[in-house]
């Protein structure tokens, strides 16, 4: 019986081999190919006998038996783990497999003017690959370059689609130029540790932790956005600038955790409702430098729940930051739409309610730091009352045309230093106080302050900082 055993491992053996010797139909000027159409005559570069080394240049037609084929695409795997490989090109390929060059740790180049399609993992763990020319591709899938440790810069002008952990672990890219991708996968640029600017003008879809860990990113801008995932920004220390576009319908737990650098947000008016709290997850958690923040005009109420033991309920927002339930370290609040609750802002100075609004809904014995509330409305807004310390110490601006209006309401008469926005000073600059001098575009030049594009912003303490639009 062990004898039988013995031969039958043999003859698998034998058969693996044999399998494994003959994966590829035909071998020409040292590449291995397969034929993809009897009929049209195409074939594709695959795995052989000997792994692939050195500065290969892939031909456009291979002569096999007195027939030309043309050479379409790099099927899977075809140059996986070949650790001896530099650099790669071909003019006429279409496609990239999925697997085709992963753990090619010697590849620096690869140049592919026709290809439209990469697979998944097709250059995973690259870790030698500086720059790819990949001009005319349009979708790019998972892990497509994740850990490739020596990428500096992604150009892909023609991409819509950017699959999960497609750039994942690329720890020395720099620069991202994805003119028209709309959708980015969970995990799409986690832990690019050196990325500092991002800019997706058509991005619709950005996906869970698709900026996981972007350790030194400072500017993000997303104009269309309409899904950002949770966790969006988890990690992302150093962030002072984010842009999200009039789309955006929600914002999911999460989503800023850690942005610790983030001095100021403006919550779009097409925002719905938000996620704030989730399996103990807050969505400011570790915002400690977010002093000022925006919730823009919108339609609708602005809804906020919590999500705990399966139970969806309405929370106060704004309440806590962190697991260690923390306030929020919010000075300036600027709000012109009705929330679905109260808002609880012990740090609270300036407070600032649009011409939309009709409803104070700051709970204001929580604010002793208030010092001004500016109001837009020529309607006065219903309020609480608020705290005598608040009526006679905190100024309260009003449309001139409304002045009368605020002195006859039955809250808002009682405030003591009540004055029309037309007496507002200008503001002075005491001599140590630090201001702009200066804002550039990335080339140097001069720009306004309403430039909507990245720009960097010279102080008068010879600080500089890059933003995003006219922040």
């Amino acid at each position: 019986m062990k004898t039988f055993l013995n031969k039958i491992g043999m003859l698998v053996a034998m058969l693996l081999t044999l399998l494994q010797a003959n994966a590829y139909d035909f071998k020409v000027d040292g590449f291995y190919y397969n034929l993809v159409s009897l009929t049209e005559l195409t074939c594709e570069v695959t795995s052989g006998d000997e792994k692939y080394e050195g500065d290969l240049t892939i031909p456009s037609e291979v002569v096999y038996n007195g027939r030309t084929l043309s050479v379409v695409g790099i099927g899977e795997s075809a140059f996986e783990g070949c650790d001896q490989l530099t650099s790669i090109k071909a003019s006429t390929i279409a496609s990239i497999g999925s697997y085709a060059f992963s753990d090619c740790s010697s590849l620096a180049k690869a140049d592919f003017p026709k290809v439209t399609d990469v697979g998944v993992s097709a250059f995973k763990s690259c870790k030698a690959l500086v720059s790819f020319e990949l001009p005319q591709v349009a979708s790019l899938g998972g892990f497509a370059f994740a850990d490739c440790k020596a990428l500096i810069a992604a150009e892909l002008p023609n991409v819509t689609d950017v699959e999960y952990s497609a750039f994942n672990g690329c720890s020395a890219l720099q620069s991202v130029k994805l003119p028209k991708a709309t959708e980015f996968g969970s995990y799409a640029f986690a832990n690019c540790r050196s990325l500092e600017i991002i800019e997706l003008p058509q991005a619709t879809v950005v996906g869970v932790y698709a900026l996981n860990n972007c350790s030194s990113l400072t500017a993000v801008r997303l104009p269309l956005v309409e899904e950002l995932g949770d966790f969006a920004f988890i990690g992302c220390v150093k962030l002072n600038s984010v842009e999200l576009g009039n789309t955006l319908k929600k914002l999911d737990c999460g989503t800023f955790v850690g942005c610790e650098s983030l001095p100021r947000l403006t919550i779009p008016g097409s925002v719905e409702w938000m996620i704030y709290l989730r399996g103990g997850y807050y969505l400011f958690a570790s915002c400690s430098s977010l002093s000022e923040l925006i919730v823009k005009h919108g339609t609708d109420e602005l809804k906020s729940k919590e999500y705990n033991a399966g139970l969806w309920k309405d929370i106060e927002i704004f309440w806590g930051w962190g697991k260690d339930k923390k306030n929020l370290p919010i000075k300036k609040y600027s709000v012109d739409r009705l929330l679905s609750n109260d808002v609880s802002l012990p740090y609270l100075e300036t407070l600032e309610l649009g011409e939309h609004l009709d409803k104070v809904q700051v709970v204001a014995k929580d604010s002793p730091n208030l010092k001004t509330i500016i109001c837009h409305s020529l309607v006065p807004p219903t309020a609480e009352a608020f705290t005598n310390a608040q009526y006679i110490n905190v100024e309260v601006f009003v449309p001139d045309e409304a002045i009368d209006a605020y002195r006859n309401h039955d809250v808002w008469k009682n405030f003591w230093s009540l004055k029309q926005m037309s007496s507002v000073d200008e503001p002075s600059v005491a001599d140590d106080e630090v201001v702009e001098v200066g804002r550039f575009d990335l080339n140097g030049r001069p720009v306004a302050e309403d430039y909507e594009g990245l720009a960097v912003v010279r102080y008068s303490d010879g600080s500089a900082r890059k933003v995003v639009g006219s922040k």
